[in-house]
């Protein structure tokens, strides 16, 4: 293809501009005009398709995404649910009570514990002297780290039968009965004595509790009564390092350094170590 360009056969037009003491003239040409001879006609082509490299790309790819939230939305539903928050532990006095117990219940009816008894003595011979009263399942004596056959002076005793608690009731009755020269100890081993140990010691820790929470009431409602709050601090028959502490720091606040000091030598006297801050507030009252 040949292009010509050729210039407009009519005259350019003619620009005068006039100003105040200048005199000039300018000429604007009009633009060369492009002409283009006729072209041969194109003869169309048969239509060929046109094939990608991936074809199967968009039939994949037909549906758009999921957008996030859905994908979160669809998440949530199938997490599974959060684990259950665990109970709360229980004291560590509590803890040990209950421990007890289950041993106390798994003890067996009818066990005695026999002490006292003799080194040289034999299973036999204390089988025997107790099977006046029941049947005996079996004598066992402990033994010592020795390695020898003497015993430790101490073992248990238990019976069989229906009337095995019967029989461990009545061996009882020879608790301080004298046997080949020594008094015996005889006591039963079912886990009563120690049952009942152990509600004692629930009711110590409840007493304890409740007057260490007395304590603490009065020393933050009523601290301007110190009588109140000393009755308070005496009702606790064992206070502990924080209660001692704490009425220390009472005694501080009152400057009152000579109960101050009879509560910290208390807490000494009683094999309590103070801390530092009980230290530090005995310091400054002096």
């Amino acid at each position: 293809m040949d292009t010509i360009f050729s210039l407009s056969p009519s005259p350019p037009p003619f620009s005068a501009a006039i100003h105040t003491g200048n005199h000039h003239s300018t000429t604007v040409f009009s633009s060369l005009r492009k002409s283009s001879s006729s072209s041969p006609e194109k003869i169309p082509l048969p239509y060929t398709p046109k094939f990608t490299k991936k074809p199967l790309k968009h039939l994949l790819n037909s549906t758009a995404p999921p957008s996030l939230s859905n994908k979160l939305w669809l998440s949530k539903k199938l997490s599974p649910p959060p684990p259950p928050t665990p109970p709360p532990t229980p004291p560590p006095f509590l803890a040990k009570n209950e421990e007890m117990q289950k041993r106390v219940e798994n003890k067996e009816k009818g066990r005695i514990f026999v002490g006292n008894l003799p080194l040289w003595i034999k299973e036999e011979e204390v089988a025997e002297f107790f099977r006046q009263f029941g049947a005996i399942k079996n004598v066992i004596l402990i033994k010592g780290n020795s390695g020898n056959e003497k015993n430790m002076g101490f073992g248990f005793l238990k019976y069989e039968g229906p009337i095995a608690e019967k029989a461990a009731m009545k061996a009882v009755e020879f608790d301080g009965v004298e046997f080949h020269g020594r008094v015996l100890t005889v006591k039963l081993d079912d886990g009563r004595r120690l049952k009942e140990k152990i509600e004692e010691r629930n009711m110590w820790h409840e007493a304890m509790e409740g007057s260490g929470r007395d304590f603490k009431k009065v020393l933050e409602t009523q601290p301007e009564n110190w009588q109140a709050v000393v009755w308070a601090f005496e009702r606790i028959k064992k206070p502990s390092r924080k209660e001692f502490g704490l009425m220390v720091n009472y005694y501080a606040r009152r400057s009152d350094m000579h109960r101050a000091r009879e509560t910290f030598e208390k807490m000494c006297a009683r094999g309590i170590e103070p801390t530092s801050h009980v230290y530090t507030k005995l310091v400054h009252l002096y």
